[in-house]
């Protein structure tokens, strides 16, 4: 039975099932629409992690490059249950990807489970839930076909399940708004994060701010840029904390902190 937090996620994700909007909750990419090669140039062994979770495939990869600890956030609260999901596949159904298209491979996969942890019990019943009440599972999730193709560092199960039993710790925050300060990182992955301000001076502002809170001395981010926007203004407003490094042929770069 689902209480709180958890049960407000799932009625909040039954009406994005349907097509409509709610403040705070959104849509899941299905798998990452970027290109995560890049993060093989940086050096994550050993480091404490802060990656967006979006698709799962970032802290996936940190993990993959033998962070010490890796932690996530996102703003969208259902991509938490989605990352379940996404575990689930891997080490029950032995396939990278879920099929949210088949009603009967969603429950044979429900019916694998066997929580390790409470918030991995309330994602298992946040998805029995929907399959009791028939929601159609693929309306959680973006347009695959109208999605960018993206590109991960592993090619089969056996590259994750070494990890896929570590503890996911989540935070529930927008890095364009202010945010308690949390723990302390070496690096962050937030992806084309920056890409959603929209050149807004104030919200590239904040998630500078924040970012100087979150990150240790000598801190680096890791940005992507896919829809290949003019960088002026973010340069500049990031330039007064952090030094940028483009990473060679790919349109991802990083800020190391001053």
């Amino acid at each position: 039975m689902l209480t709180g937090q958890y049960q407000k996620d799932y009625y909040k994700s039954r009406v994005i099932a349907q097509g409509k909007q709610v403040e705070g909750y959104d849509k899941v990419y299905y798998e990452t629409t970027e290109d995560l090669t890049p993060l093989l140039a940086l050096d994550f062994q050993d480091k404490k992690v802060l990656s967006v979770l979006a698709s799962s495939d970032p802290v996936f990869t940190a993990r993959l490059l033998e962070a010490k600890r890796v932690d996530s956030f996102d703003k969208n609260r259902l991509t938490l249950y989605y990352y379940f999901l996404r575990k689930w596949s891997i080490k029950y159904m032995h396939e990278l990807l879920p099929n949210i298209f088949s009603v009967k491979w969603m429950w044979t996969c429900i019916k694998s489970v066997k929580p390790n942890s409470p918030m991995e019990h309330h994602a298992l019943m946040y998805f029995l839930n929907h399959l009791k009440e028939r929601t159609n599972i693929e309306n959680l999730f973006y347009d695959i076909d109208k999605q960018p193709e993206g590109q991960v560092i592993y090619e089969d199960v056996e590259d994750l399940l070494p990890t896929i039993d570590h503890k996911l710790s989540f935070y529930n925050f927008d890095l364009f708004e202010p945010i308690p300060e949390y723990k302390h990182y070496d690096s962050a992955i937030i992806l084309n994060v920056l890409d959603w301000a929209r050149n807004d001076r104030t919200k590239l502002e904040r998630a500078r701010d924040n970012l100087k809170v979150l990150l240790n001395p000598n801190g680096e981010v890791y940005c992507s840029n896919i829809v290949t926007r003019d960088l002026s203004m973010e340069e500049e407003i990031f330039s007064s904390a952090f030094e940028k490094e483009n990473i060679s042929d790919s349109k991802s770069y990083v800020y190391r902190l001053k």
